[in-house]
């Protein structure tokens, strides 16, 4: 046999997809510790007793080419999980550190479980939110008219910090129930103080 069409048959293998190098490994660690009583039951025993060496280095080898190729996916894992972490602790840090106008947007969204709002592009505390990560811009829109959107990671750690971001208490103020009317109303006749 040519060993260039073996070198190409393992390249093959080692290209397999993690769970089926998992599969091929799990069946192979079957053969080699199956019970003879149960080999013979099967038929198996005579296909183990003569290729239980080969079956032993598929076994060896689908392990390695697995743990090789569950690397990056681990890798990838770990630095996506950290990223969002990172980026919850900052989310976390802007949280203390919002304007009352800011609050508004925020609160608005939580209260009406909404995570868009529409506002024109030059409102300055919408452009604040969406500097500090907590939005971010539609591609479309206009100047008068622009969706902003609180992305998914974002508003689940709004929804968790929820009671900390607008306590009961601050819902119950009526200058701030007021306000949240007020923005309500203006946002829905785009006539909001552009600064």
């Amino acid at each position: 046999m040519d060993p260039t069409a073996i070198l190409k048959d393992w390249l093959k293998v080692i290209q397999l997809r993690a769970r089926y190098l998992f599969g091929i490994w799990i069946i192979s660690l079957f053969f080699l510790f199956l019970p003879e009583n149960l080999t013979s039951k099967f038929g198996f025993s005579l296909i183990i007793d003569e290729y239980r060496g080969w079956i032993g280095i598929i076994t060896v080898c689908a392990f390695f080419f697995w743990i090789i190729q569950l690397i990056p996916i681990i890798s990838k894992y770990l630095a996506n999980r950290k990223q969002q972490i990172e980026f919850r602790n900052k989310i976390e840090e802007h949280i203390t550190t919002l304007s009352m106008e800011e609050l508004i947007i925020i609160a608005f969204c939580l209260t009406r479980n909404q995570r868009t709002v529409n506002l024109p592009i030059t409102y300055s505390a919408i452009n604040s939110l969406r500097d500090k990560g907590f939005v971010t811009i539609a591609t479309q829109g206009s100047i008068i008219s622009c969706p902003f959107t609180i992305p998914s990671y974002v508003w689940n750690i709004l929804q968790i910090n929820r009671y900390l971001i607008i306590p009961d208490e601050l819902l119950e103020r009526n200058d701030f129930r007021n306000a949240l009317n007020r923005f309500e109303d203006d946002m829905n006749n785009q006539s909001i103080n552009l600064m």
